[in-house]
């Protein structure tokens, strides 16, 4: 059930993703915008010496702005398939 919830949550979450897209472009330029800033706040956290300039590469190369907004969107949907599952057993009053 527990690989349920994940593969039903990341599903939910690349479909609120493409919602926001379509429908909420403003919004989903803000998303983005947040994205960036953040992206630039994790790269200015390791120092410009030599070792901390190879981890400031490596982030800079695999953390993108789009991977950002999708976490977002997957752990958003990740809270709410949780709440509504546990609405739903507390309801039914199933206990795990």
């Amino acid at each position: 059930m527990s690989i349920g919830n994940l593969v039903f949550a990341f599903f939910l979450g690349s479909v609120a993703l493409a919602i926001t897209f379509i429908q909420f472009p403003d919004y989903f330029d803000q998303v983005l915008n947040y994205a960036e800033i953040i992206r630039a706040k994790l790269i200015t956290l390791f120092p410009a010496s030599n070792d901390g300039l190879q981890i400031k590469n490596l982030v800079r190369f695999l953390i993108g702005e789009t991977q950002l907004v999708f976490m977002f969107f997957v752990i958003l949907a990740r809270i709410v398939v949780s709440l509504f599952m546990w609405l739903v057993s507390s309801l039914l009053g199933l206990k795990s």
